[in-house]
């Protein structure tokens, strides 16, 4: 080979991601969670590989360190039967609880639950129906209390596609950015809220690098 030179250029590799299955029996480290404010009457506790959120009244925001603006989520979860309450997990939201955000909102009746794929102004806004924005449609299923597995995609063009238990539940698109994402739950406003269990969650791992540099 002639006439061929070389040199390292400057580069690294920057990645954000969340995954917690709660075996270490710790929401407050690795990773951490916290509640958004001190007032929401949020609770918090893990056991047995799980976390439980629920609050007494108000709305309550728990949520987890930073993710990304793309990629997939995935968790698990069980929702105690609350009929006439409503929450939301906020998969694509700011850290702010008044900055826009993307979120799987559930309200509920006596006899079975609408799951929507929403977006809002106002993290806070996620689980009352008047203040968010429907992309897509719903999907209307029986009253929940068993553990479910959850699965959002979303691409670089902003394409929703929502997944319970392996099977696409609802599409929609929004291509509006979101930047400074977090991962949050959120239950209950003007009262109390439903009782929600965590019981693992992922989120995308995303990050750039920078190869060495050929002539």
């Amino acid at each position: 080979i002639i006439n061929f030179s070389s040199k390292t250029a400057g580069g690294g590799i920057r990645f954000q991601y969340l995954v917690d299955n709660f075996t270490d029996g710790d929401y407050t480290a690795t990773p951490t969670w916290s509640k958004l404010s001190s007032a929401y009457t949020c609770t918090a506790s893990v056991a047995s590989g799980s976390m439980t959120v629920t609050n007494a009244s108000g709305s309550c925001i728990f949520r987890s360190s930073a993710t990304a603006t793309y990629g997939t989520w995935t968790w698990k979860y069980s929702e105690s039967d609350a009929s006439g309450k409503n929450a939301a997990i906020a998969f694509i939201s700011s850290a702010s609880a008044t900055s826009p955000a993307y979120a799987i909102s559930y309200v509920h009746s006596a006899s079975s639950f609408t799951i929507r794929l929403t977006s809002a102004a106002s993290l806070g806004s996620m689980n009352v129906p008047s203040e968010y924005s429907i992309i897509g449609s719903s999907a209307i299923l029986g009253v929940p209390g068993d553990s479910h597995t959850y699965k959002v995609n979303r691409t670089e063009a902003g394409a929703f596609e929502v997944f319970r238990d392996g099977v696409s539940i609802i599409t929609g698109t929004d291509a509006t950015p979101v930047y400074g994402n977090i991962f949050a739950i959120i239950t209950g406003y003007f009262g109390a809220g439903p009782t929600i269990v965590i019981d693992a969650v992922a989120t995308p791992s995303t990050g750039s690098f920078q190869s060495q540099e050929f002539n």
